[in-house]
């Protein structure tokens, strides 16, 4: 039964059209029965857990994640339903460097009382975990790689946690900044210099692509298996996961996620993907299973985003759980979320270890989340679905050379924790004028379950909808899942153009758009004079790099293209039978009423909570609410929600992400909110708990920014009980 929607309309699980069932043999499997061959070691019993409740892991919070499953669970109870009322503000730290539109996102580690996390300038701080006083603050400026414009905060100015690892007196912090890997002495605060060049290693080396016209970067944490520091990235390069030795800095070992020729799955990409296409990469973050030596990654979809004929096929590894030995990068098993995706609907969280009850079973699982509001639970060896799935019909692309993929995998259960596609009866009713605009625009696009990208507008959830990076967490006692999701629906529009503006359109869409299709959008590459735009375009500055090689008549015509407003982009071709081999992306315009909020029923950000044993979600919770909404008699609505929760076996789960800025606590079996405080900016991030002399703590980083658009900050702001406690 679903609790806590109060009035609002709960989500839909009727039955679709009937499907046929997939072949499950086919689903995932492939390499599965290579396993015992590709490992030499032994693994886990299937009742066996990552961590099964083992207090040392659970206690401390070691890990991003809080353990190399990424489960955010902690066997902590000091701070509990009956207590937790009372939490205060313990201390709080300013970093003291928010720019205009910086965020944070980090999910802070702490290891022998010392937390450690990044700033807004992705300074490296460590910090007493007792007081928050600061202990020692590691500033690489001097490589900081500053990118050209307003996307470089949000694209590059990232960071979503660091690294630990030790063995004797030697330990180390390994974090991404920019295009670098940064090693750190834990106990001093400075590079280690005999790690990579001087203490440095450039991610633009060892891929396909010509270092210098390489563009990457890696927000998420970086995973340790034994002296490995394993490492997805983001940018303008085929996604490869590698592995580097944690003492040297040498690379170890890669997996390609878009296949060279001779690789498995290069037959589902188009000849020369490797070096034409990019994207398939791991950004959102990866999981370590230690025990069966297995890595986890979670892919994106193939780049650029909306253009699939620039990369057509199946497209298999994109979209995808890949499971790799984490030894030898060796290929494992793989399960495919979505195939030829054309919709950015990356998938946005990092694999969760977990252990559910199957006959009366434990059997080891890796549970991935989506965008799509999907919940997919993999057996952990082999990548078998463990509830049935269907091979449902997808829509045509009306766009004449986009070949969209005919069909599309979709799990019986547990049903969605978002909704999947925009519907008129979704359609907002807080006034009849709202309602009218948003029909009245809902029947000008087209809509669906996989409806592809047109240029008529297509309107869908995914984008900003279901599930984002921040993910889950697991209650290995109660198998419980919670994640936290997002009803809101985008117009997405793709518009043809001709004449002498299609050269450079072409060129755009298919180098620039992952990019910066907002500067175009906004103006502000027209702000730059002719000249400058093919300096910064042959040279590079920072995180971008150079595009030289494109030519001088590629430039040109990419700088002729970006001095034309969107406004006036020729979109309807002259010649009726004229099809369009070029196409610009119009950017994502969020669907709203007149007054700003999003034009479907609330809620719209929810926390749910679902039994992965039955495939059953016990709960949802609207986080966050509009005070204006709330005046007029409106229950709690939801706002979009960036941020993540944490589990406790105190009862509780902590939850931030919510534009309304607050920090909250759920009863974990019911869902009822049992505490709220303001922070002083936004709670973008997942909150870590950790235990020192007794003391339990909880800490969120109040960052503001990103993609919720409140006020920056600097703050890590934790809690505690008060001393009679």
């Amino acid at each position: 039964m679903l609790k806590n929607l109060n009035n609002f309309e709960k989500r839909r699980t009727e039955t679709s059209p009937p499907y046929h069932k997939a072949n499950s043999n086919k689903v995932g499997r492939s390499g599965s029965l290579l396993l015992f061959s590709l490992f030499s070691i032994v693994s886990i019993s299937a009742n066996q857990s990552l961590h099964a409740n083992d207090d040392s892991h659970y206690r401390n919070w070691e890990t991003v994640g809080g353990d190399s499953g990424i489960t955010r669970y902690s066997n902590l109870d000091q701070i509990n339903k009956t207590n937790v009322s009372q939490l205060e503000v313990a201390w709080t730290y300013n970093s003291g460097d928010a720019g205009e539109r910086s965020t944070i996102q980090s999910n802070p580690i702490v290891v022998d009382s010392i937390l450690y996390t990044t700033t807004p300038n992705l300074d490296l701080v460590a910090l007493d975990a007792m007081t928050g006083a600061e202990r020692w603050r590691f500033n690489d400026s001097s490589k900081a790689e500053k990118g050209p414009d307003t996307n470089q905060g949000q694209y590059y100015g990232l960071n979503r946690g660091v690294a630990y690892w030790s063995d004797g007196d030697d330990k180390r912090i390994l974090y991404s900044r920019g295009y670098n890997i940064l090693a750190v002495n834990a106990d001093k605060g400075k590079l280690i210099t005999d790690f990579g060049d001087n203490g440095r290693v450039d991610m633009r080396y060892g891929l396909s692509r010509d270092p210098q016209f390489v563009g990457i970067a890696n927000p998420a944490a970086g995973v340790i298996y034994k002296d490995l520091f394993i490492v997805g990235s983001r940018g303008n390069s085929p996604g490869t996961v590698r592995a580097y030795n944690v003492r040297t800095g040498k690379m170890e070992w890669k997996f390609n996620l878009i296949p060279e020729p001779g690789e498995r799955f290069a037959d589902t990409w188009p000849e020369k993907a490797h070096l034409k296409a990019y994207g398939a990469n791991v950004w959102s973050g990866l999981s370590v299973d230690v025990e069966n030596g297995m890595v986890f990654c979670s892919t994106s979809s193939p780049k650029p985003d909306l253009f699939g004929w620039q990369y057509p096929g199946k497209n298999d590894l994109a979209n995808s759980v890949v499971a790799l030995n984490a030894a030898t990068g060796e290929y494992v098993w793989h399960f495919q979320e979505i195939k030829h995706g054309i919709w950015d609907l990356d998938l946005p969280a990092p694999p969760m270890l977990v252990t559910v009850e199957r006959d009366g079973k434990q059997v080891a699982a890796v549970a991935q989340v989506s965008k799509t509001g999907n919940t997919y639970l993999l057996d952990r060896l082999t990548g078998e679905s463990l509830f049935p799935l269907v091979e449902r019909p997808a829509p045509p692309s009306d766009i004449a050379i986009e070949q969209a993929w005919p069909t599309q995998t979709m799990p019986l259960l547990p049903p969605p924790f978002t909704r999947q596609e925009v519907t008129l009866d979704q359609l907002t009713t807080l006034s009849p004028e709202a309602h009218a605009d948003a029909v009245e625009r809902f029947l000008e696009t087209r809509n669906g379950w996989f409806t592809p990208i047109s240029p008529k507008g297509t309107l869908l959830y995914g984008v900003l909808g279901g599930a984002e990076w921040p993910g889950t967490s697991f209650d290995p006692n109660s198998n419980l899942l919670y994640v936290a999701g997002n009803n809101l629906p985008l117009i997405i529009r793709l518009d043809p153009v001709t004449g002498e503006a299609a050269n450079g359109a072409v060129t755009f869409s298919t180098t620039c758009t992952m990019c910066h299709a907002i500067e175009r959008l906004s103006g502000t590459a027209r702000r730059y004079e002719p000249e400058a735009l093919e300096e910064l375009l042959e040279n590079g500055r920072g995180n971008m790099p150079s595009f030289a090689h494109l030519g001088d008549e590629a430039i040109n015509d990419l700088v002729e293209f970006l001095q034309i407003d969107p406004k006036e982009d020729n979109k309807e071709p002259v010649d009726p039978d004229f099809v369009p081999q070029a196409y610009t992306f119009s950017g994502f315009t969020k669907f709203r009423d007149k007054d700003g909020y999003p034009a479907v029923k609330p809620p719209w950000g929810v926390l749910s909570a679902i039994d992965l044993n039955k495939g059953e979600i016990v709960w949802q919770t609207p986080i966050g609410e509009y005070e204006e909404l709330a005046k007029r008699g409106i229950p709690p609505t939801g706002t979009p929600l960036f941020g993540g929760p944490t589990v406790t076996a105190g009862g509780l789960v902590f939850m931030g992400g919510s534009t309304d800025e607050k920090f909250r606590a759920l009863d974990k079996e019911t869902g009822e909110i049992l505490w709220e405080t303001k922070l002083p900016f936004g709670a973008y991030a997942n909150p870590s708990t950790y235990e020192i002399d007794g003391k339990q703590f909880v800490v969120i980083a109040s960052g503001g920014g990103g993609k919720n658009g409140t006020t920056s900050g600097d703050a890590y702001v934790a809690f505690s009980l008060p001393r009679a406690f």
